[in-house]
């Protein structure tokens, strides 16, 4: 199939953190599931595009099959070249309606659906929860995003504003240009801005920080269908799916939320988890989920016990406050993480399970390594992990990824980094994010580095510039 949309204006693919296995397999084991173990797996992603997303995984999990489908012939074509360049034998994309997909798929470990439940008619989003469950196997996990309402309402606002303004302009990126000239004449309209056009402008910001390709299927495609949490669940129940956990465990956390604020949630929704996140998100303005589903007969354990965290593996992108944090008892140090999360603790051994984590990044550490390392007793190790990773700092994963930190003697640069520098600015890592080199140095030597130079031969910035592509999370082991 041709002439969609996303062929004339091509949607460019990327990774995504929280669609990975690994997640999906962590979060899954802290509420007591038993899913198939990453490193041999099966995985489907929904509206793959041109396998951003899903080739990384590919080439990290060796082990692994990954099968992805989309509509857009060009993006499946140009995610076909890149697997061919690299070489893989264990992905496959297929050019078609995700509706197709039936029982001769077989059944799958881990569905992924990223950025198509609010942009496709009804019959399609129907269609991703009855895959999600026709095709998920019977420890599996399912994940599906999607524009949440009350936040999303002013994102819906706004692009009913643009699509009047862009009125009957049929070229797709001309109408993405006057529907942003919309936008910067709404942010800077007002003579005295309120409460509730700094709201708007936030929102705004949010929408012109991107390229306008991004505009044209965000916000100015044919459907958006913001929803509320409870009206998703109810969907994926009529599926006989339930909610397992976000995908972004801290986000999903009462953090953000007041004492006070989390006493009267406990009134209102006492033990049911999918009533006490709805409240949450009025509280929030809540304007985007990544939402895991399982099975609706799977047990699972809630609240979750800081025991299962034994035998996981933990990564961090914290940093602390301080330049140089004093570890001593007592002696309380700030640590900042990801999506403003943050902690601050006098605790030592939480103090050296964190820096041990920051000094290991963007590498893994054992459970067993940060009770070494952080010299406290096991139980206390897995309390303080576990609170960590509620807290923001430190994700939770299942296995180790193949990185180093290190240049090692012979330096290489992952195949697929290499091939990316080749093309462009932004690369994708190891540890499945996104890495943009907009030096050109930095981009001739991550394509260089395919094991055939030594160390000892690179030139002193070469040799700091290899540095920086490690601690990026660029080089394999």
């Amino acid at each position: 199939m041709s002439g969609t949309l996303y062929d004339a204006v091509p949607y460019p693919g990327y990774p995504f953190a929280q669609t990975h296995p690994d997640r999906l397999a962590a979060i899954a084991h802290l509420l007591g599931m038993h899913t198939a173990p990453v490193e041999h797996c099966r995985v489907l992603e929904l509206a793959c595009g041109d396998g951003g997303n899903l080739i990384p995984m590919a080439l990290t999990l060796p082990g692994s099959t990954f099968v992805g489908i989309d509509l857009a012939a060009g993006a499946i074509a140009q995610g076909r070249e890149t697997i061919a360049a690299l070489g893989l034998r264990n992905i496959e994309l297929r050019e078609g309606d995700v509706a197709t997909v039936d029982e001769s798929w077989g059944a799958f470990d881990y569905i992924l659906t990223h950025g198509l439940y609010s942009w496709a008619p009804a019959p399609v989003r129907d269609a991703v929860l009855r895959i999600s469950s026709e095709r998920l196997a019977a420890n599996g996990v399912a994940y599906v995003s999607y524009n949440a309402l009350p936040g999303a309402r002013i994102r819906q606002m706004l692009r009913e504003m643009m699509l009047f303004h862009a009125g009957e302009i049929e070229a797709p990126m001309e109408r993405a240009q006057q529907a942003r000239a919309l936008l910067d004449l709404i942010a800077q309209g007002q003579a005295k801005p309120d409460a509730f056009t700094e709201m708007v402008r936030s929102e705004i910001e949010r929408m012109t920080d991107r390229d306008l390709w991004a505009l044209v299927h965000d916000e100015l495609g044919e459907v958006y269908e913001p929803v509320y949490f409870h009206q998703f669940v109810e969907h994926a129940e009529q599926h006989g799916l339930q909610y397992l956990a976000g995908a972004n465990f801290y986000d999903l956390q009462d953090a953000a939320i007041t004492a006070d604020a989390q006493e009267v949630l406990g009134e209102i929704a006492e033990d049911d988890r999918v009533l006490r996140q709805q409240y949450a998100d009025f509280i929030r303005c809540r304007r985007f989920h990544h939402t895991l589903l399982c099975h609706a007969g799977v047990a699972l354990e809630w609240p979750v016990r800081a025991a299962r965290v034994e035998g996981m593996f933990a990564v961090t992108a914290a940093r602390p406050v301080a330049p140089h944090p004093d570890l001593a008892e007592g002696v309380e140090e700030e640590f900042r993480g990801p999506l403003d999360s943050g902690m601050k603790t006098g605790h030592p051994v939480a103090k050296a399970l964190l820096m041990a984590l920051i000094e290991s990044a963007p590498q893994a550490l054992s459970f067993e390594e940060l009770v070494s390392r952080a010299g406290g007793v096991r139980e206390d190790v897995a309390q303080i992990l576990l609170a960590t990773s509620m807290a923001g700092l430190t994700d939770l994963r299942t296995t180790r990824l193949p990185l180093v930190t290190e240049v090692s003697e012979r330096p290489v640069a992952s195949p697929l980094a290499r091939y990316q520098a080749a093309h462009g600015e932004d690369l994708t890592s190891l540890n499945h994010a996104t890495v943009r080199l907009a030096q050109d140095l930095e981009r001739r030597l991550a394509v260089s580095l395919d094991g055939s130079r030594k160390r000892a031969d690179l030139t002193v910035e070469e040799q700091t510039v290899a540095g920086n592509l490690a601690r990026l999370g660029l080089l394999a082991g």
